[in-house]
């Protein structure tokens, strides 16, 4: 179903802002997932007013920091620099990286084409929630990319997918098309 979602992420003092809308049988629904420091949660509600899903605790905000580094990965190649992530070559197109934020440290391969664009982010350090948001397991987490555009000056993916990989086979969750990138944004 199509959604729209307005996301900020902010660098200096970790923190991810995602906030989606989307329609289900004529019933509006929100979604807001916060990471902040060491903490994340996710909220859903129906019509904004009625809980559906609260999801907290360890697994979330082990979930979000992967998010947080995907973030990071695929919006703002520049921040990879930062001392929090380290590096090790895998061979030519791969590389696994760790980032550490808060108390959480997670680990990712990464895949370039022959340009060195990125194509696929992939960690086994996420947790896919139950629908009902109450339990969470340990599952090998996705985003391949694809469509490069620019964004002011600088050239991004223009879209991609998040999947998951689990027993019972791979499949996208989630399909992404950004419509604008923007940094170091003062207010709105």
């Amino acid at each position: 179903m199509p959604f729209t979602a307005e996301q900020h992420n902010f660098i200096d003092e970790p923190a991810r802002l995602f906030y989606m809308r989307v329609t289900m049988f004529g019933v509006p629904v929100h979604g807001y997932h916060r990471y902040v420091g060491s903490a994340a949660t996710m909220d859903i509600r129906i019509g904004g007013l009625i809980p559906v899903v609260h999801a907290a605790g360890d697994e979330m905000n082990r979930s979000e920091t992967v998010t947080f580094f995907n973030d990071m990965c695929v919006m703002a190649p520049a921040t990879l620099l930062e001392p929090s992530v380290t590096w090790e070559p895998v061979d030519d197109r791969i590389a696994r990286a760790t980032f550490s934020n808060a108390g959480h440290v997670i680990h990712a391969e990464l895949t370039f084409n022959e340009a060195g664009e990125l194509t696929d982010f992939s960690s086994a350090d996420r947790f896919q929630l139950s629908a009902d948001g109450k339990s969470a397991r340990k599952v090998r987490w996705s985003t391949p990319v694809a469509g490069y555009r620019t964004y002011g000056p600088f050239c991004l993916t223009s879209g991609g997918e998040a999947r998951w990989h689990d027993r019972e086979g791979d499949w996208a969750y989630i399909e992404l098309t950004l419509d604008d990138v923007r940094y170091n944004v003062a207010s709105r």
